[in-house]
């Protein structure tokens, strides 16, 4: 899937979160981690991408940013 604008992986973050809470596990919240528990809300998260990262950078977070939905990789 090719990355969208800021708005579009936005709404698609956004989208992805919905019904996931806190204690989930997810993709790519921080750098060092390919995956972890999520220790705050999602929308938290978000706005930290917004707020905090380069703009030439929002994207790509936004897009990877995702709860994890394989069990398999819940296993792991």
């Amino acid at each position: 899937m090719p990355l969208g604008t800021i708005e579009e992986e936005l709404a698609l973050c956004r989208e992805a979160f919905k019904g996931v809470s806190i204690g989930a596990l997810c993709w790519c919240c921080h750098h060092d981690k390919l995956a972890e528990e999520l220790y705050e809300s999602p929308e938290n998260r978000i706005r930290d991408i917004l707020d905090t990262k380069p703009l030439n950078e929002q994207a790509l977070r936004l897009h990877e940013f995702r709860p994890v939905e394989s069990q398999a990789a819940k296993d792991i």
